[in-house]
């Protein structure tokens, strides 16, 4: 624990959910960290950036369904997070994109099938959100963070900031992915406007 080391930490929650905020207020108080922790009732899209009484250090969303995960990344980056860390759930948004019409030649083949789409989606998604981190000067990582073993969403996004200005390459390896399959990440559309700030350096 931070506070064992001297660290002032203070954990905010943010979820949607009355019973959420019940139970989590309760296991905070069994643990006697009511002073260190607060929970605010919101969705984290509509959360002001100062909600934990200042700018977080660290953003941490742990299986928020399909575009929440992207409100959380952007809400990280918005608030000026040195850390962010998501490990996401579900992946509708790009799925639904995705269709055989639509996609590139030859890569049809990847989603004739609906699961094969689904996973298509999933890898689609995380890699577009590492991407998007990325062209706005964070250094990122995907990886497995748990086995397995215990749940088959575990797919973590590393990301902290280093203010790393990105070269013209990424910028035309997203451009070009989008433009040939058709897609329209919702991270990208939420970070529009510090996209474009960032492009034009």
């Amino acid at each position: 624990r931070l506070a064992d080391r001297g660290i002032p930490a203070r954990v905010v929650g943010v979820d949607v959910k009355d019973q959420a905020m019940a139970h989590h207020g309760a296991v905070a108080e069994a643990m006697g960290w009511t002073d260190r922790t607060g929970f605010h009732r919101a969705a984290i899209a509509d959360a002001p950036l100062e909600v934990a009484g200042g700018r977080p250090d660290v953003v941490v969303a742990l299986h928020a369904c399909d575009t929440a995960t992207d409100d959380a990344l952007a809400f990280g980056v918005r608030s000026g997070a040195a850390v962010v860390l998501a490990a996401p759930c579900c992946h509708h948004d790009l799925q639904r994109q995705l269709t055989v019409p639509s996609t590139p030649p030859p890569y049809g083949l990847l989603t004739r099938h609906g699961i094969l789409r689904e996973r298509v989606g999933d890898v689609l998604t995380d890699a577009l959100r590492a991407h998007v981190l990325r062209l706005l000067g964070y250094r990122v990582e995907v990886m497995e963070f748990v086995s397995d073993e215990h749940t088959p969403r575990n797919v973590m996004i590393r990301a902290l900031r280093a203010d790393v200005p990105a070269p013209q390459a990424m910028w035309d390896e997203y451009d070009g992915l989008l433009a040939a399959w058709t897609l329209q990440p919702r991270l990208g559309a939420l970070l529009a406007d510090e996209l474009e700030a960032a492009r034009r350096g």
